[in-house]
């Protein structure tokens, strides 16, 4: 090494251990309690940005979606809409016949949620997080987490214990099942009583009767999916009676029979089925000495809570308590737990019923915007050649002209609204969404007509 060389070296070391010094003083060290989507997205984030990373999960990594929710679902959807499919492709001149093994559908069903779990797995390793599985017990204001009998210290703590479900009021009966109670039996009911036409109890309907099980679903408000719009939800429940479920709204349970055999509503009636099905509500897993709102934690823009250094994403912060969703909150939260300066950066949530057929919506409803534009899927070129003909799509604008709501319902509706969501995120005009070029034939040219109907009644 020359003598210039070795002197400019000499002058580089010091510098170097400085900054070596100072990086490792200001590495942070965070703690999270949860190993869902808003757990691991946060832990994830923290670690990528430098922090030391703890994640405490007490069951699986994947949390409820990944593990009890929408994969294992979702796998057991693929099935039901294959099953259904015979009848279209027997219209489009495909004689078809279909007999399903259910055996080896539950069989593929654990093995996705296997590689799930996995999958989760692999990326905390990547990304260099410790995982501890136990019960984490918190210690907010020292910062702290007792799991396993060992104590771990952080500079920040993240809450994502999410929620879980139960059984509230009259239904604390035994014999009444929980959606995991479905997922673990290895049995098709005969008939089956589903309790809430949320978008959870909707998609077993929708599976369950595919896979050839009498059901009947019930709502104590005045439609199914009561949060979508009223034409797609009037839309659905006409869809879901030709395929043979018997759907009740307006109609609360007043009690259920001994050993989940029935059920009598609040107008006398009694109905009686092999199985009843909860699927109504969630409780929130958030024992923590933080503020809140309602039963949820309090947050605010940068997903942090009441106390300094300790963050919450996911169920706990209420919303629309989605996969999707909380997986950005965890990404906010993460990001500020390990020193960034991250707000909440999305303008809207989309959300997605996986029933037979599907809705998806985003944004202002037909009520809440200033004009709205409709197209029908047996319109569209695309709907009638592969005889995809029963749905509709709607859009909204707003009262200064953009591109503010969407709702679909009708085949590969959940891939479809994906556009709207990145027109509103954007900002885009109803106009220029209408004049968008679309690839003809093809599905999403529904959006585009809807939009151009929007655009014909302003102008």
């Amino acid at each position: 090494m020359s003598r210039k060389c070795t002197k400019r070296f000499v002058h580089l070391v010091p510098t170097f251990i400085l900054i070596t010094s100072i990086r490792g003083f200001m590495q942070k060290t965070v703690l999270v309690i949860g190993g869902g989507p808003a757990g691991y997205s946060a832990a994830e984030t923290a670690a990528k940005n430098g922090a030391d990373v703890v994640l405490f999960e007490r069951e699986r990594l994947g949390g409820t979606c990944g593990i009890w929710g929408c994969i294992p679902t979702k796998t057991l959807f693929s099935a039901a809409v294959a099953l259904h499919d015979c009848e279209r492709l027997s219209k489009i001149g495909v004689q078809t016949s279909a007999e399903m093994d259910f055996s080896l559908i539950k069989n593929r069903m654990k093995r996705v949620v296997g590689q799930t779990e996995k999958g989760v797995e692999f990326l905390m390793k990547k990304a260099g997080v410790a995982v501890v599985k136990g019960e984490a017990v918190a210690d907010i204001s020292n910062l702290s987490v007792t799991c396993n009998g060992e104590h771990y210290n952080g500079d920040a703590l993240i809450l994502a214990s999410g929620s879980t479900e139960g059984k509230p009021g009259v239904f604390d009966v035994e014999g009444v099942w929980t959606s995991k109670d479905l997922l673990v039996s290895d049995h098709i009911p005969k008939s089956m009583l589903v309790i809430g036409a949320g978008a959870v109890g909707v998609e077993f309907a929708s599976i369950y009767r595919s896979f050839g099980c009498e059901i009947t679903l019930i709502e104590a408000m005045d439609r199914i999916l009561p949060f979508e719009d009223e034409e797609i939800s009037k839309t659905l429940k006409r869809s879901l009676k030709k395929q043979g479920i018997r759907v009740l709204t307006g109609s609360g349970v007043l009690r259920v029979i001994e050993g989940g055999e029935g059920v009598f509503l609040e107008n006398g009636e009694e109905i009686l089925g092999e199985r009843v099905l909860l699927a109504i509500g969630r409780r929130v897993l958030s024992d923590f000495d933080v503020e809140r709102d309602g039963r949820f934690i309090k947050v605010n823009s940068r997903m942090e809570t009441s106390v300094p250094n300790v963050y919450a994403a996911g169920d706990i912060v209420g919303g629309k308590m989605l996969a999707h969703e909380a997986h950005v909150e965890g990404i906010v939260a993460g990001s500020n737990a390990s020193g960034k300066n991250l707000d909440r950066y999305w303008k809207c949530m989309p959300s997605v019923t996986f029933s037979i057929p599907e809705v998806a919506s985003v944004g202002l409803t037909e009520k809440e915007g200033a004009c709205t534009g409709k197209f029908l899927y047996r319109a569209l070129g695309k709907g009638l050649a592969e005889g995809h003909m029963d749905g509709l799509c709607k859009v909204v604008a707003d009262k200064g002209g953009k591109f503010a709501g969407c709702h679909i319902i009708g085949h590969n509706a959940s891939e479809l609204i994906q556009e709207a969501v990145i027109a509103i995120e954007s900002g885009l005009m109803m106009e220029k969404m209408a004049h968008m070029v679309h690839s003809h034939p093809t599905m999403p040219e529904i959006i585009m007509e809807a939009c151009r109907d929007c655009s014909n009644k302003s102008s």
